[in-house]
């Protein structure tokens, strides 16, 4: 047994009222007239018009999709690219910083060769001037 409850509003009403867009004109159907082929070409007119706005509207999200994911592919590029680029210069900047360091160990090691040698001519100096002094006094 159906209950009334799952039928839409309108079939419990005596008439209905359906306008035709495409003639501009409204009809006053009774139930029993509900097979009436104006009724009939009414409703096919209806759903032709209704059909074409949904393709329409489903043609119109679709491009409007298919923008929206391009934008987001070319977000996606310009950051993996913008990625790429700094991880790149930072690993540059790395592998200079590396190279600064290797010349500061470099140096600091030549200044120290530097001043065992000062060390070295300072023992000199002093004992050039121990001979000298002995050999002028």
């Amino acid at each position: 047994m159906i209950q009334n409850q799952h039928f839409p509003e309108y079939c419990h009403q005596d008439s209905i009222e359906i306008t035709d867009e495409k003639h501009n004109t409204t009809l006053h159907v009774k139930k029993s007239e509900f097979l009436n082929p104006k009724l009939l070409e009414v409703l096919e007119n209806k759903i032709c018009t209704l059909s074409e706005s949904f393709n329409h509207l489903l043609g119109s999200l679709q491009s409007s999709m298919l923008a929206k994911s391009s934008i987001t592919l070319e977000h996606m590029q310009v950051y993996q690219q913008a990625s790429n680029n700094l991880c790149n210069q930072v690993n540059e900047s790395i592998t200079n910083m590396e190279i600064f360091q290797n010349k500061f160990s470099e140096l600091d090691a030549e200044l120290k060769n530097m001043r065992e040698l000062y060390h070295q001519i300072k023992e000199l100096r002093k004992l050039v001037e121990i001979i000298y002094q002995s050999t002028t006094h």
